[in-house]
């Protein structure tokens, strides 16, 4: 009896080991998450959105500070420190800008202790109208790549959130006269 309890307790820790390091292993791919609207504005004023710190805060749940690192202008090779809080859990990232054409196109990289992102924003005239689209591509790292397989239906809905919560603010601010 005792030596039957021992060999199913192995059985169950090679079990768990198992299933441990397949979570692991699978989530060390990259992933990638998209969400795409539909915006009542034109690519330049949505663009304005992505790029200036007062208007991002309006939009991106959970982002409560953006402290640029570098001095000038939001181009290539711009940096900040983004803070973000989920709960009662805050973190800091770093993103650095790393492709940009105004009205068209900002391709940003996100790191922290937790994952690297590359995350491409792309814009597209449709009359006066904008199909902005948003590509993230996600790296985790360290012990969080055991919950990478788990997290994909929260970014996602985290991600069409923002976008919508993105065009209500456009749409609904005065118009230019």
């Amino acid at each position: 009896m005792k030596r039957k309890l021992i060999k199913i307790g192995l059985v169950a820790i090679g079990i768990l080991v198992s299933v441990v390091a397949l979570l692991y292993v699978v989530g060390g791919r990259t992933v990638v998450y998209q969400t795409d609207v539909e915006i009542d504005a034109p690519p330049e004023t949505v663009f304005t959105y992505l790029t200036e710190p007062e208007l991002l805060l309006q939009w991106m749940d959970g982002v409560t500070e953006i402290k640029p690192l570098t001095e000038g202008e939001h181009g290539v090779g711009a940096r900040s420190r983004v803070t973000i809080h989920e709960g009662d859990a805050a973190f800091v990232m770093e993103d650095e800008v790393l492709r940009t054409q105004p009205g068209e196109l900002l391709q940003v990289r996100l790191t922290s202790s937790a994952f690297d992102i590359v995350s491409t924003y792309s814009l597209h005239s449709h009359g006066d109208k904008t199909h902005l689209s948003q590509e993230l591509r996600t790296d985790y790292k360290g012990f969080v790549r055991l919950f990478a397989p788990f997290a994909a239906g929260e970014v996602s809905r985290k991600m069409d959130e923002d976008f919508e919560r993105l065009k209500r603010l456009i749409e609904s601010r005065p118009a230019a006269t």
